[in-house]
């Protein structure tokens, strides 16, 4: 599946480590499994990459930056204790974070509950009295994983961010770690690519397999392939001059959390071909029955208080993202084909004769 996700009542130090190891991510109190992301205009791959700390060796103009914020900082690592000063530096952050954003640091740590089941450690950078700097990281057994990065803008010449994934790094390998997880990047995108300034890295590839990170190919991904495949549908509609509206929807995720009695939708990219007053007719397609997909959606008025994320302001800003939770109302046609979507979508009286049925169920439903 694109999406997995897990909330563990206990959780021992090796267990997580194997959760690292097969390319699950911690996010508050749940562990997730992420292939696919929306972000901005434009549909990423997920690649989560570790550092096999027993071969890593620090390059000469990190080293640098390590010895400067050693000599000139004071560095203070221990269990976690938030406070105003580390609030601070995440609400001065929070402007700079892509997509969901939970609200304050507490959100980002614990969503709500008093504790988790990670062992999670802070770094904690002082100049004087004054905190400039903190990140968070977890501990298994042979594995860290590094959750956060805050650090004061003023200090933008210290390379704060850099400065204390490499005090992570020197922490675990004085505790006898192994694995470092920095979290992912993606496949396109240059705003996570700082990470890869740390050393050689390994990535999980398609095949679930660890590989050398110089192996890596961007059109080898899920999203090269799901973007091919709605290129493909896009340029269908256009030969047949059928109208369209492309989107991207944010919220897929949440059509893979069995949670709620109600079907979200989970396709990341959508086309819009029609609309009622309430319903949309959509073709998408779907990564895990790997197919093209018909059907009627509805938005899933008052569902979005589920999220208790806000989202960047760039994707407030963006045309192209569904900012709306929708949830099904009709399945039309399934189907590998794209040319066979293509004929059905010419059938303009099959098509709103199931818009006349989704409008008889979603009333039905309502009055119930």
């Amino acid at each position: 599946m694109v999406v997995q996700t897990h909330f563990p009542q206990k959780l021992s130090p090796k267990r997580y480590d194997h959760y690292l190891a097969s390319g699950w991510f911690r996010g508050s109190v749940m562990l997730y499994k992420m292939d696919l992301l929306c972000l901005e205009n434009n549909l990423y791959s997920v690649i989560n990459i570790r550092l096999n700390l027993e071969k890593h060796l620090i390059k000469k103009s990190l080293s640098k930056i390590k010895r400067r914020g050693k000599a000139k900082f004071r560095i203070e690592i221990g269990n976690v204790e938030l406070n105003d000063q580390k609030d601070e530096l995440y609400a001065l952050q929070k402007s700079k974070f892509q997509g969901f954003i939970h609200e304050s640091l507490h959100d980002f740590l614990y969503s709500g509950f008093r504790n988790t089941v990670f062992d999670t450690k802070e770094i904690c950078v002082y100049d004087g009295d004054c905190l400039i700097a903190c990140s968070y990281f977890d501990l298994g057994e042979k594995s860290m994983a590094s959750l956060l990065g805050l650090h004061h803008p003023d200090y933008a010449n210290f390379s704060l961010g850099i400065f204390t994934m490499l005090m992570e790094i020197e922490f675990a390998k004085e505790h006898g770690f192994k694995w470092y997880y920095p979290g992912y990047i993606l496949n396109e995108d240059q705003g996570f690519k700082y990470k890869l300034r740390l050393g050689n890295y390994e990535y999980y590839n398609a095949n679930k397999r660890w590989s050398n990170y110089t192996q890596f190919d961007s059109q080898d991904t899920i999203s090269d392939r799901v973007n091919k495949l709605n290129n493909l549908l896009e340029e269908k509609l256009i030969e047949n001059k059928i109208t369209y509206k492309k989107w991207l929807n944010p919220y897929f995720g949440i059509g893979y959390m069995n949670m709620w009695d109600i079907s979200f939708l989970k396709t990341p990219v959508l086309i819009e071909l029609a609309q009622s007053n309430i319903h949309k007719l959509i073709a998408a397609y779907d990564v895990d029955e790997e197919e093209y997909q018909l059907f009627w959606c509805e938005h899933a008025a008052g569902q979005e208080q589920m999220m208790n994320m806000s989202i960047s302001e760039n994707m407030k800003g963006s045309d192209n993202l569904l900012l709306k939770l929708h949830k099904y109302s009709n399945y039309l046609l399934q189907t590998k084909d794209v040319n066979e979507l293509i004929s059905y979508l010419k059938n303009e009286d099959t098509i709103y004769r199931t818009l006349f049925d989704c409008v008889r169920l979603s009333t039905s439903s309502s009055l119930q």
